[in-house]
C-alpha cells in the first residue's frame, strides 16, 4: 500500500542469497513497508533512480515541472546525483516559504482520467510537512540497516555510460561490503527501476 509495482527476485550467489526489489516512488508511510519485506538482520542498499527533483509534502512526493509541460519529466541527462539533492533542498526550502503566510501550498496533480493536472490547496501546518527524500529515509526507523544512495537517470533513457559506471561501481563495492539485499526504485517503478534490477542482477550472477 503507497508502493506500487513492487517486486522481488532472489539470486544465488558465491556464498549467499542477494534478493532485489523494485518499487514505484513510495509514499513516506510505505518506506518502512518495503523495508519490512526485507528480513531484519539484511544490510540494504537503496538506490533511487529519479531525476527529477522531488519533494515530499505531508508524506506525499511531488516533483517539479515546467509550467509549459507540467505532465513531462525534467530532463537533465548527465547531471551529478548531488546536485538533484541540492536542488530538492532547494525545492523544499521554496515550499517552506510559499507557505508562510497562508499555511498552505499550491501543488498540481495529474487528473485521473489523464487529460492534464489539476490544481489542489495542500495544507502545511509545520516545517516537518515538507521533507526531502534525503529526510524520510534519514528518519525511517529501519534506516540503520539501510543505505541510501541517489544514481540520476533520465526517464525513458538508458543510463549514459558514465551513470551506468556509477551504478554498477555502487552495486559492487554494496556486495562487497556484505549487502544482501538492493532496493530501486524511480517514478512508475518499471523503466529505470527494471534497469537497475538488471544490473545487479547480473553482477551477482557474475560472482555465482
Amino acid at each position: 500500500d503507497g508502493a506500487p509495482n513492487f517486486r522481488q527476485v532472489h539470486l544465488t550467489g558465491s556464498t549467499k542469497t542477494v534478493s532485489v526489489y523494485g518499487v514505484a516512488m513510495p509514499t513516506e508511510s510505505a518506506i518502512d513497508g518495503v523495508l519490512s519485506r526485507i528480513p531484519t538482520l539484511t544490510k540494504t542498499l537503496w538506490v533511487c533512480l529519479r531525476e527529477e527533483p522531488v519533494v515530499y509534502v505531508n508524506g506525499r512526493p511531488f516533483v517539479l515541472r515546467q509550467v509549459k509541460d507540467p505532465i513531462t519529466n525534467l530532463e537533465m541527462t548527465g547531471i551529478p546525483s548531488r546536485r538533484v539533492e541540492s536542488m530538492e533542498v532547494r525545492l523544499k526550502e521554496d515550499v517552506l516559504q510559499e507557505s508562510v503566510s497562508s499555511g498552505r501550498v499550491l501543488l498540481h496533480e495529474e487528473a485521473e482520467d489523464g487529460s492534464g493536472v489539476v490544481a489542489v490547496w495542500e495544507p502545511v501546518e509545520s516545517g516537518e510537512c515538507v521533507q526531502t527524500m534525503a529526510d524520510l529515509y534519514a528518519k525511517s526507523t529501519t534506516s540503520a540497516r539501510c543505505l541510501f544512495k541517489r544514481v540520476a537517470i533520465t526517464d525513458e533513457q538508458s543510463p549514459i555510460p558514465t551513470v551506468f559506471d556509477q551504478l554498477s561501481g555502487l552495486i559492487t563495492a554494496a556486495l562487497d561490503a556484505g549487502f544482501t539485499a538492493f532496493v530501486f526504485n524511480c517514478q512508475m517503478g518499471r523503466g529505470r527501476t527494471t534497469t537497475g534490477m538488471v544490473i545487479a542482477s547480473m553482477l551477482v550472477h557474475q560472482r555465482a
